[in-house]
């Protein structure tokens, strides 16, 4: 909270552990859950100029931008385990991330839609994103990417099952033809892989589905 209420003090710690991120000790390895506290601090105060910051590090496409990628993602929550909204990405206003894309779209939309939360309920960012930018195999393939990205456990065929459920939920809230494209393509991937997790439990003994 002290930070929030000093700009200029989160502004200079922000741009310290920034230029750390991706280096041996740096932000994401630390022990201390202050270090990731006082780094989302910092765009909280002023998410323009950390987003201006963080996204040149992104594109440079080294080791920062592959520890800004985690951090960004909505499942990783830092050592804020317990509160979501303080993942990386949740913390920037949407339209200060679209307008940076807009400048650069062909590189940079595939770049975001690899780590924003993927729920295409009308509106949100994976939304208009794809709205605007899924024309884009790259983009498209980038988000594909995201989706499938995490761990589960139990039945692999309730895993394929609940992640189709979810598409067709989506698919009934949209007339886009670019989300369509993408919601299609994954349900007959998800039908694919249904099949495939299907014979495979079975050839395993487990219960036939």
């Amino acid at each position: 909270a002290t930070l929030q209420h000093t700009p200029t003090l989160a502004g200079e710690l922000g741009e310290v552990m920034l230029k750390s991120m991706g280096e041996p000790g740096g932000i994401l390895e630390s022990t201390l859950g202050q270090a990731t506290a006082a780094f989302n601090a910092w765009v909280k105060v002023d998410p323009n100029t950390a987003w201006s910051r963080i996204s040149a590090r992104i594109e440079e496409r080294g080791r920062a931008s592959l520890a800004l990628s985690w951090w960004l993602r909505p499942e990783h929550t830092g050592f804020n385990r317990s509160n979501p909204d303080e993942s990386g990405v949740r913390l920037f206003p949407p339209d200060v991330i679209m307008k940076w894309i807009s400048e650069k779209p062909q590189g940079r939309a595939p770049i975001v839609v690899g780590f924003v939360e993927v729920d295409l309920a009308p509106g949100t960012l994976a939304t208009r994103l794809l709205e605007l930018y899924g024309d884009s195999k790259a983009v498209r393939s980038a988000l594909s990417g995201n989706w499938f990205t995490g761990s589960f456990s139990g039945s692999e065929a309730e895993h394929v099952r609940s992640k189709a459920a979810k598409l067709r939920a989506w698919k009934e809230k949209t007339a886009n033809t670019n989300v369509l494209r993408w919601l299609n393509d994954e349900l007959a991937r998800a039908e694919q892989e249904l099949e495939t997790a299907r014979g495979g439990e079975e050839r395993w003994g487990g219960e036939a589905l």
